[in-house]
C-alpha cells in the first residue's frame, strides 16, 4: 500500500509539473527587442543574451566543430525522404495542427505601426495594403489558434515620410502538450521504420533472385 501511495505522489508531482504554464513574451520595436520565457516563478531572458554568455557560447561551438565526414551519402538521405515523404508530411501536418489548435495559446497580440511615404496618394495605397495584410493575418490566427486578446494600431502619416513598427505578444503552453505530441511522433517513427524495413527486405529478395 505504501508503494501505491508513493507512485500516486510521484504521478501527482509530474502532473503538476506538466500542467504548469510556460509563457513566452516577445517584444519587438525600433528601440527594444526582448524575448523572455517564464516557468512558474522562474524567468529566463532568451534574447538578447548577455555579451559574455554569447561569447562563451560561440567559443564552445567553435571548439566542438568536427571535420566534415566525406563519407556522408546524401543520396541515401534523399532516397529516405522520398520513400517516407507521405508519413513525414502527415507527421508535420498533424503536429502543427494539434500544436496550433490545442498546444499553444496566444494570450495577447498587439501590433502597431506608423508609416508614410511623403506622398498622400502612395501613403493611402500603402495604408490599404497594410490593413488588408494585417487583418487577414489576425483572422487566420483567430480561426486556427486560440487567440484570446489582440489589438492593431496602424497610423498613416500623410504629411511626411516615416516608418516605425512594434510587436508585442505573449504565448503560453505546457509540457503536457509536448508529451501528447511525442506519443504521436513515436507512432509515425515506428511506421516509417516499418516501411524502411519492408523496402530493405524487398531489395534483398530482388538481389537474391538476381
Amino acid at each position: 500500500m505504501t508503494a501505491l501511495y508513493i507512485l500516486m505522489i510521484i504521478f501527482a508531482v509530474f502532473a503538476v509539473i506538466a500542467l504548469i504554464p510556460v509563457r513566452v513574451t516577445v517584444l519587438l520595436n525600433m528601440e527594444e527587442q526582448e524575448v523572455t520565457l517564464r516557468y512558474a516563478f522562474l524567468k529566463f531572458i532568451l534574447y538578447p543574451r548577455p555579451k559574455k554568455e554569447a561569447e562563451e557560447h560561440e567559443e564552445a561551438a567553435e571548439d566542438q566543430k568536427e571535420p566534415q565526414d566525406r563519407g556522408f551519402d546524401i543520396h541515401a538521405v534523399i532516397d529516405f525522404l522520398k520513400g517516407s515523404k507521405d508519413d513525414i508530411k502527415a507527421l508535420i501536418s498533424r503536429s502543427a495542427r494539434y500544436f496550433a489548435r490545442h498546444g499553444i495559446k496566444i494570450r495577447e497580440l498587439n501590433i502597431s505601426s506608423k508609416f508614410g511615404t511623403g506622398d498622400p496618394a502612395y501613403t493611402g495605397m500603402l495604408c490599404g495594403a497594410a490593413y488588408t495584410a494585417v487583418y487577414n493575418a489576425i483572422g487566420f490566427l483567430d480561426r486556427n489558434t486560440r487567440l484570446l486578446k489582440w489589438s492593431v494600431n496602424l497610423t498613416p502619416d500623410f504629411d511626411s515620410a516615416c516608418f516605425s513598427a512594434g510587436l508585442y505578444t505573449q504565448l503560453s503552453t505546457n509540457a503536457a502538450h509536448f508529451i501528447i505530441m511525442l506519443f504521436g511522433i513515436i507512432k509515425y517513427v515506428f511506421r516509417i521504420a516499418k516501411n524502411i524495413s519492408g523496402k530493405q527486405t524487398e531489395l534483398r529478395k530482388e538481389q537474391d533472385n538476381g
